[in-house]
């Protein structure tokens, strides 16, 4: 990451944090830092989320349906389209200026997330749509994307949940649902009324 110091103007802050895997919050000392080069403020609530993005091997088999299997995208024709959606997202992230992030280890198992130029963390979570599974489909994509927000709240001044789906959902009473939940639901030709593509340029 470079050579950094502490910064002469406000070396440290109290506030606020839970302990490991969000436990009680106690209070810690927070060291604010710039980079030794070019004095640039550092803030700590910014942590490392994400590494380059891993391509997703589209040419994998499907996997045959299993009992048990709760997840419809990991089985069957929908394994090559949550794929397919996934890459494509990447490559509109790229054209667009912004760098698309894969997990790391220690992350929650988020699709793909970036950040924008105001330094807000989006997480996104990609899910195909068939007419049979598309309530399931954006049921658990929901629930799945409140819970890595939730998760990477502390990384980032602020996040931004997206639910990427394959198509315009038939009842477009998700889109004000997610609205509602602060999540941002977007499809391919959808992605300028979303507000997750600010640019980094």
């Amino acid at each position: 990451m470079g050579e950094f110091l502490l910064d002469e103007a406000k070396p440290y802050s109290y506030g606020e944090a839970p302990e490991i895997n969000n436990g009680p919050l106690r209070q810690v000392i927070q060291f604010h830092l710039v980079r030794a080069e070019r004095s640039e403020p550092i803030s700590l609530s910014t942590l490392s989320v994400g590494d380059t993005y891993r391509h997703a091997d589209e040419s994998v088999q499907p996997a045959p349906a299993q009992p048990g299997v709760p997840d419809p995208d990991l089985i069957g024709r929908n394994l090559g389209a949550h794929r397919r959606l996934q890459n494509d997202l990447a490559k509109a992230l790229e054209e667009r200026g912004l760098v698309p992030l894969s997990p790391l280890p220690e992350d929650p198992d988020f699709d793909i997330a970036w950040r924008q130029s105001d330094s807000t963390l989006v997480v996104c979570e990609v899910k195909s749509l068939t007419e049979s599974s598309e309530t399931r489909q954006l049921r658990m994509g929901l629930g799945q994307i409140l819970d890595y927000v939730d998760l990477l709240a502390a990384c980032a001044p602020s996040i931004q949940g997206v639910l990427w789906v394959e198509r315009r959902p038939s009842n477009l009473r998700w889109v004000e649902l997610c609205q509602r939940a602060g999540v941002v639901l977007a499809w391919p030709g959808h992605e300028a009324s979303t507000g997750s593509w600010q640019t980094n340029g």
